[in-house]
């Protein structure tokens, strides 16, 4: 049954030319960073800064747990 789909002599086929890539060359630079030291731009309270962490963090899991309900929902769907 194969042999009848095959055909009697081979085909011969060119290569495909693939066209050539031209390398580009770059220049490397040299560059210096200064060491900059940074100040605070303000002195915010700790306790401030608790509640910003608090805040994300409480945000961050209502994110997660949206994320987790969506895939059950679409993994339903599959």
């Amino acid at each position: 049954m194969m042999s009848a789909t095959l055909p009697d002599k081979p085909v011969k086929r060119e290569p495909e030319l693939v066209p050539e890539i031209e390398h580009i060359e770059t220049e490397v630079s040299e560059t210096t960073m200064d060491i900059v030291k940074h100040e605070p731009k303000m002195n915010v309270l700790v306790h401030v800064m608790k509640q910003r962490w608090y805040a994300q963090k409480r945000l961050k899991k209502c994110m997660l747990k949206l994320l987790k309900k969506f895939i059950e929902d679409q993994s339903g769907l599959l």
